[in-house]
């Protein structure tokens, strides 16, 4: 019953409506504000000092960005810069995530959680990652984390994190009009992962439509895709990283619909 909806357009009538949607300002230039760190090239990164599983740590960068006016997220991109920037990390998570697909490969398809890449994905031949020797190794939803001087691929719930790491994006949010795609960035065997372990941060609220769900998603800065079940009128954010639905969800024989935030 989806199947017309290629897209869908959220026009956002005013800003004003939810503090998630208003435009940050104090993004970096060339200074960076009072208790981040310069890495260099104009990124700026925090250490808090906290222990937290992995949605915790996304959610911990999150509301530490709204306390400053800032929009804060785990770095990616520049992930390499947290244990040169910070060499007392014991384990921190990184935003590089293999939650929405698996290769064959196990260096190719991880994505960030850097706003503003969400086209983002490594390819087979990927250099991008300082990974650990005979690492990655998890052939399941994975998620990326230093261990001390280098990167590991674990399943998400396998280690807490000793310390978070957020980085401050200047890429702006609250555009009025934005674009909700089917089948992006590509088409899904399955909307379920595989195996026993969880994946990926939700937010899970009820909707009474389909477009009522994506404008949920709207609203929130940090939702990365949608999953709606007409049905039972389940609405599924997909917060920090795009993810598949945990297994739980696979047991449902009714059937979701699945829309990508191709400009986050």
């Amino acid at each position: 019953m989806y199947a017309q909806y290629a897209s869908i357009i959220i026009i956002a009538l005013s800003a004003l409506l939810n503090p998630y949607l208003l435009p940050l300002i104090g993004a970096p230039t060339s200074v960076c504000p009072n208790d981040f760190v310069h890495a260099g090239n104009n990124v700026c990164l925090i250490q808090i000092n906290q222990n937290a599983n992995y949605c915790n740590a996304h959610k911990i960068c999150e509301q530490e960005g709204l306390r400053r006016q800032l929009r804060l997220f785990i770095p990616a991109r520049h992930s390499s810069r947290m244990y040169s920037t910070f060499s007392n990390l014991e384990f921190a998570y990184t935003s590089w995530s293999a939650t929405l697909n698996r290769s064959s490969n196990l260096r190719a398809g991880w994505r960030v959680g850097d706003p503003g890449y969400a086209d983002l994905v490594t390819n087979d031949n990927d250099q991008s990652i300082n990974w650990a020797d005979t690492e990655p190794n998890v052939a399941e939803q994975a998620v990326a984390l230093y261990k001390w001087a280098r990167v590991f691929d674990e399943y998400q719930a396998a280690i807490q994190a000793t310390s978070v790491i957020c980085e401050i994006s200047s890429h702006p949010t609250g555009r009025k009009v934005e674009r909700f795609q089917a089948n992006w960035p590509h088409k899904l065997a399955s909307f379920f992962a595989t195996g026993k372990h969880t994946c990926g941060c939700f937010n899970n609220i009820m909707a009474s439509t389909l477009l009522q769900c994506a404008s949920h998603c709207k609203k929130r800065a940090e939702c990365r895709s949608l999953y709606f079940q007409e049905t039972t009128k389940q609405c599924l954010l997909s917060l920090y990283v795009d993810s598949l639905l945990p297994p739980a969800f696979s047991s449902t024989t009714y059937r979701w619909a699945r829309f990508g935030r191709p400009e986050w």
